[in-house]
Order: structure tokens, then sequence, then C-alpha cells
């Protein structure tokens, strides 16, 4: 009982009992292509999640009696923390020219602010990994200089928990229609 005669059966059976061969090759098929579909949103969506994690930032605000250059020269010290990953200084003046341009024409009512600018100094900070979050914040607000930080915490934490669910779904369905294909 070689190779060929298993194939030689094989065929035969196909041809035998059609029908059910054919309903069953249909629901293997099937099953392949679903897993594979799903696979495939479950993985886009996960790169959505951790696009949209990227994009979470901390602010942190300058003590208003730090000057200018040490300010900038905290840098450094930003940089040093662990999970940080990108770390932009951004001037009080610049931050008022970006609300001036956030309010469009409406900004003339804040125009006579100008020379006594409220806002501070500030760094806008990027994380590696989001899900130290916590972590990260409590670093930074404790360096000398910094007054005072600004964060979505809770936006990171549910994109988190998003991210652990889609996960868990999309391999509890691969497994069971991978499952049936194999059953089948």
């Amino acid at each position: 009982a070689g190779f060929g005669y298993y194939v030689r059966e094989g065929l035969s059976s196909v041809f035998v009992h059609g029908f059910t061969s054919l309903a069953a090759m249909l629901v293997i098929a099937a099953c392949l292509m679903i897993t594979g579909i799903f696979s495939l949103v479950a993985y886009n969506i996960d790169l959505q999640v951790r696009e949209l994690e990227g994009k979470s930032e901390i602010v942190i605000y300058i003590d208003e009696q730090v000057s200018r250059t040490d300010a900038q020269a905290l840098k450094s010290k930003i940089k040093n923390i662990d999970n940080i990953k990108t770390a932009d200084f951004v001037t009080r003046e610049q931050l008022f020219e970006d609300y001036l341009d956030s309010l469009g024409e409406d900004a003339y009512v804040m125009e006579e602010l100008r020379n006594d600018n409220p806002l501070r100094d500030s760094y806008q900070i990027t994380m590696k990994d989001v899900s130290l979050h916590k972590e990260t914040v409590e670093a930074l607000e404790a360096l000398d200089g910094v007054a005072a930080s600004s964060s979505m915490q809770e936006v990171s934490d549910r994109l988190i928990q998003i991210r652990k669910v889609i996960n868990l779904i999309s391999v509890t369905l691969v497994a069971l229609l991978g499952a049936v294909s194999v059953f089948i």
C-alpha cells in the first residue's frame, strides 16, 4: 500500500461521494477564508491602535522662575528618562502664536495679551511605550524646573485595553476557525 494507492482511493472517494466531498471542501475553504479575513482585519486594527498610541503625548510646563537657557538644558535630563522617544522644546511665544492660529478670525481678541503672554515654555514629549505612561509622567514631574504636566493617560489606558481585547478576540476566532477547518 504505497502513496499512489492512497491518492487513487482519495480521488475515487471524491467522485463516489460527490456532494459530501464538495460540501466538505467548501466548508474548509470558507473557514480558511474567514480566518484569513479576520486575521487581516485584526492586524489592521492593531496597527491603527499602535499608531494612535504613538501620537499620545505628554506636555510638561516649565516653572516661570526657570530661565530660557535652563529650560532648554532640561532636554538632556528629559531624554535620560528611559521611556522618552522625543522631547521638543516649545517657547511660550510659539505657543501663543499657535493658539492665535487656532482661533482663526477671532484671534484679534487675544492680541492685547501678546506683551503679557500668560503661557509658559514647555516640552512636548512622546513615549516609546504607552503602557509606562504613569511612570513616565511621575519621572518628568520629579525633574527640577517642571511646574506641571498635562497628558491623556485615560486615553492611553483605553487604547491599551482595546488592543488587548482585539488581540484576544482575534486569537480566539482564528483558533476556533482553524480547529473547525482541521476537523472537517
